[in-house]
């Protein structure tokens, strides 16, 4: 801790910058100032404002007020909240997979872990854009999509309200493709990407959008 007061540095290698009442409980977890600040697993970043939780590992909140970043790899930004934390607020997801041959992946938070699915919070709506690409790893195809996707968890029942296709979808291989479902048993968002004979294939989505609580 370099400055501040009432903090709590508990994490092995975490850090904290400066603020107050700020905690950064995990190893290398660090939040740099604020108020009320939380990272709380491996990894997690607060950068300040006020009453902000990162609570997965390697989460990011760059400031704002009650903004809840709790999926791996996730970004939030809020301005303030309903009656909750996180429950109106800018959120960004990056997921990722490989298909080697006509296989279908569907893609993670980190890579393909299953504790890594893109989970909806219980009693959210989460609505925003999806770029996917795919890329084979020798050089040649690039696969290009872009979808509109809305997908709500209500009492742990989740569906897929929407889903669109935004502009032409590009393929150097027609039989690549991309199928977006939502996963009642697992409360998550499915991106499916199907790979081409031959080829093996690294798969990246990156979800920008906003996430709204129920009370």
């Amino acid at each position: 801790m370099s400055g501040g007061r009432v903090n709590t540095a508990s994490g092995n290698y975490g850090a904290i910058g400066g603020g107050q009442s700020n905690n950064a409980s995990a190893t290398f977890a660090t939040v740099a100032g604020g108020y009320f600040c939380i990272a709380s697993l491996a990894c997690a970043t607060v950068g300040g404002g006020r009453e902000n939780t990162a609570s997965a590992n390697y989460a990011t909140i760059v400031g704002g007020h009650n903004a809840l970043a709790s999926r791996t790899g996730m970004t939030a930004y809020a301005n303030g909240f309903f009656s909750a934390q996180g429950d109106a607020q800018a959120v960004e997801f990056i997921a990722r997979n490989t298909t080697t041959g006509a296989t279908t992946s569907v893609l993670r938070l980190d890579g393909g872990g299953v504790g890594s699915r893109f989970t909806i919070r219980n009693n959210t709506v989460l609505s925003g854009i999806c770029t996917i690409s795919g890329f084979s790893t020798d050089g040649v195809k690039v696969g290009l999509y872009q979808r509109s996707i809305s997908i709500k968890n209500v009492a742990g029942t989740t569906t897929l309200v929407h889903s669109s296709t935004i502009s032409t979808d590009h393929e150097d291989d027609a039989t690549w493709n991309v199928t977006i479902t939502g996963d009642n048993a697992t409360d998550s968002l499915n991106i499916a990407c199907l790979g081409s004979a031959g080829d093996t294939v690294r798969w990246v989505a990156v979800f920008r959008g906003l996430e709204i609580a129920m009370p």
